[in-house]
């Protein structure tokens, strides 16, 4: 779709006053893409320059070849496949393509002969007497009933050579390996989508419950159904999330130091479990809150909702974060080991890049900003400086 150029221009004005949202500033590296037509070199000092970047972004010039290595990097990457990357380093910008060449070079020298495909729709439901069933890659989501089991495409899930549990109320669990997502649709309406490497413990029913509770871990992000006699609780390791009705994103794994809980709509009431002091705080859409490992409960401003839940649509998006961090996430999403052989940068990015990509893209991006180089070794992504 054509992008007016009054939007465009909002967008570029945006960009340059450095008050585009990262979803804003995604557009308008789409809106690249789709004009990607010449080379232009662009002013290093966009607020001296700020009409010409104007001009010439509404005359539809495209990119240029210039990248530099310096101490803080932002990457912009687009979901298409012309696989861009827009780096801001201070008031600077420049646009950088990764032309086919340079992944055959990749290719030719073996460093990502053993590519990794992007994670999938994957998962199992777990009964209470312990049978496991294995949910169909080919769908994309699970619905719970009491009467029955089926996809969300209507088709029922054979048990027992039925999609019939017997009406009787049984804890179910829900589990994404790495590498894979799904989306679990509760018995009393509320929608989960699940990350990789989460599990989900719910009822079968939640009838003749006060509450609607569940437990959590690794990530989801959750539209739970009004019900104001019948409050959602996700519990977690470290915290209790209650809910009446609202859209959230809870990460909560393992390997991170932080449980974050970040509110899209509605209102939420975050509070810490033992050992720690119970502490409570209620969140208002916009912001988020953090339990540490000390169980220590903070709130603040979510920098992009977009962020948060940016897995569930896809995309890979990143935020000051160094490369440890951008790893873990590659790592869950690729089922794949890092292995780090020298100590890794200390580089804060930040960017875009689309889930949908095979990991030799991401990579090769992630090098573009001179974090590290990569190689994949089997099930291991191989990092140096």
């Amino acid at each position: 779709m054509k992008m007016e150029n009054q939007r465009l221009n909002d967008l570029i004005e945006k960009y340059i006053l450095k008050t585009a949202t990262v979803t804003e500033q995604y557009e308008l590296l789409e809106w690249y893409n789709r004009e990607n037509e010449k080379d232009i070199v662009w002013p290093t000092d966009a607020t001296e320059e700020e009409q010409l970047v104007k001009q010439r972004m509404l005359s539809k010039i495209s990119r240029t070849r210039m990248i530099k290595p310096l101490k803080r990097h932002k990457l912009w990457s687009s979901i298409a496949a012309a696989a861009a990357i827009l780096l801001t380093i201070g008031s600077g910008l420049w646009f950088f393509t990764l032309q086919k060449a340079d992944k055959e070079i990749a290719q030719i020298n073996g460093r990502f002969k053993n590519d990794m495909t992007p994670g999938k729709n994957t998962a199992t439901l777990t009964l209470a007497n312990g049978k496991i069933i294995k949910l169909s890659d080919a769908k994309n989501g699970v619905i719970i009933d009491a009467a029955k089991l089926s996809y969300n495409d209507g088709s029922l899930i054979p048990i027992g050579g039925s999609g019939h549990v017997g009406g009787v109320v049984q804890m179910l669990t829900a589990t994404t390996p790495r590498g894979g997502q799904y989306q679990v649709h509760l018995p009393d309406g509320t929608k989960v989508w699940l990350n990789a490497a989460s599990v989900l413990k719910f009822p079968s029913s939640f009838t003749g419950e006060d509450s609607r509770k569940v437990d959590l871990i690794g990530e989801a992000y959750f539209e739970v159904r009004k019900d104001a006699k019948h409050p959602f609780v996700v519990k977690t390791a470290r915290q209790e999330v209650t809910v009446l009705g609202t859209h959230f994103n809870i990460n909560s794994y393992t390997d991170e130091e932080d449980i974050k809980t970040t509110l899209l709509e509605g209102s939420v009431r975050v509070g810490t479990r033992p050992p720690g002091i119970m502490q409570r705080r209620t969140l208002v859409p916009g912001q988020e809150s953090i339990v540490n490992s000390n169980f220590e409960l903070s709130v603040q401003e979510a920098y992009d909702l977009e962020q948060a839940v940016a897995w569930k649509n896809g995309k890979f998006v990143f935020s000051n974060q160094d490369i440890v961090t951008v790893m873990r996430q590659i790592s869950r999403w690729y089922d794949a080991e890092i292995i780090y052989q020298q100590t890794p940068s200390t580089t804060l990015m930040g960017g875009m890049i689309s889930r949908n990509k095979n990991v030799s893209e991401v990579l090769l991006l992630l090098e573009a900003t001179g974090v590290g180089h990569f190689k994949i070794e089997g099930k291991k992504i191989i990092v140096t400086r």
